[in-house]
């Protein structure tokens, strides 16, 4: 069984080994930890047994936030982890007077396009080329936004 709590500084370690192999672009620990200290970042992780299987992380500022990251577990995702977080994360920030959620997707995440799609984010523009890939590809990145 899965539980949830809030991002903490201890969790810092092992949410950027996790971050690390689900994104090419690596943040450090010391991000991590800034972000757990930080009164406008709001976060949730999520455990199985002590392991951290997800987590996510969002900014807060006035009535809007952006999602700066979420990630799973390899072998947790499509079971519905990201989709718990995304909803715990949503909650929390509604209950913070948040009247807009903006996060983006690299074009080629399908999975990730769904997902927001399925939580209700509608897609609102892209930024052409925003990342680069191992082999230097360039790729677009679809800017989504949800009213709370």
């Amino acid at each position: 069984m899965l539980t949830f709590t809030p991002f903490q500084c201890d969790h810092a370690e092992a949410a950027a080994q996790l971050h690390s192999s689900s994104f090419t672009r690596h943040w450090p620990i010391k991000d991590f930890q800034q972000y757990a200290n930080d009164s406008n970042i709001y976060g949730v992780s999520a455990f199985k047994d002590r392991l951290l299987v997800g987590f996510i992380l969002a900014r807060k500022a006035q009535d809007e936030a952006e999602v700066l990251t979420i990630a799973v577990e390899y072998k947790y995702r499509r079971q519905g982890v990201g989709k718990e977080l995304l909803k715990y994360i949503l909650d929390l920030l509604l209950h913070n007077e948040t009247k807009n959620v903006y996060l983006e997707a690299s074009e080629d995440n399908h999975s990730a396009k769904a997902l927001y799609k399925q939580v209700g984010f509608i897609r609102i523009g892209k930024r052409p080329g925003y990342y680069c890939t191992p082999t230097g590809k360039y790729k677009d990145a679809y800017l989504y936004n949800k009213k709370l």
